[in-house]
């Protein structure tokens, strides 16, 4: 007896002896295939990419295969890096749903506790409990937001640093020669201190935003353009919404009289506001 597998399909052969007689001797045997599916779990919601906001309320939805009709359905949450996450456990509590029945979505209402990041859900089918004969099947990546205040085309963030809050904010642009206020939102990135090359902390968020927001069809402002030791503004426009992507540097070292140098101390800005 021993079992073969193809394309999720396991096939138990079990020989079984057919006795034959014939004038000259005893021959043959002949063995017949008994095949059952391997039982499976997997999501459809959340779908990658996906921007959920902490207090919205959003279908989890679960699709099981050749799983047992009184099995229970159980879903956990699991935050990825970056940002830097505890040695041991999480935050929050990593269990959502206990012995739901398979009914292939529930609804999910954010807590306040999921900080802002990356997750993933785990949908997990069994018997019973305690748990020991489990089909588990895992979302995709999808994101948790504090607060929803940019244009739609900003998120999922740029996921090579972990954000700050959304806050409120204002800033000054010169818009035809005069000095305009804008009011609106800003958020920003942890610091990254200490580095010798802002290059490769800088290139990678400002190429995210530039392929993702011109795709969505923001145009950059060549007049608003600034950079200098260190730092940048790319400013983006459309209709008469505007987002600004851009950089700081603190130097360590030199200042008044004498080139700045590294190491240095990076921290990434998004502002989107109207005047």
């Amino acid at each position: 007896m021993f079992y073969s597998e193809v394309n999720s399909v396991r096939t138990l052969l079990i020989p079984v002896a057919v006795v034959i007689i014939i004038t000259s001797g005893i021959y043959g045997f002949v063995k017949y295939r008994q095949s059952y599916l391997l039982p499976e779990v997997s999501v459809a919601s959340p779908a990658a990419g996906d921007v959920w906001t902490v207090g919205s309320t959003h279908s989890i939805i679960w699709n099981t295969k050749n799983i047992p009709s009184g099995n229970k359905i159980s879903i956990t949450i699991t935050r990825i890096p970056p940002p830097p996450l505890q040695a041991e456990g999480q935050e929050f509590d990593p269990i959502l749903f206990v012995n739901l029945e398979n009914t292939g979505s529930v609804e999910w209402t954010i807590a306040d506790q999921y900080p802002a990041g990356t997750y993933v859900l785990g949908v997990n089918s069994y018997p019973s409990v305690p748990v020991v004969e489990s089909v588990s099947g895992q979302s995709a990546q999808f994101h948790i937001i504090k607060e929803k205040n940019f244009p739609a085309e900003i998120y999922p963030l740029y996921s090579g640093i972990s954000w700050g809050p959304e806050m409120l904010a204002t800033d000054t642009m010169p818009i035809n020669g005069i000095q305009t206020v804008f009011t609106g939102y800003s958020i920003t990135s942890q610091t990254v201190k200490n580095i010798t090359n802002i290059a490769a902390v800088t290139m990678p968020f400002e190429k995210y935003y530039r392929n993702k927001l011109k795709a969505a069809g923001w145009v950059i402002d060549n007049n608003l353009l600034a950079s200098g030791p260190g730092s940048d503004i790319i400013v983006y426009t459309k209709g008469d919404r505007y987002i600004v992507v851009s950089f700081l540097t603190v130097f360590h070292a030199g200042g008044v009289n004498e080139p700045v140098q590294c190491p240095c101390d990076t921290t990434l800005y998004i502002f989107t506001g109207k005047p």
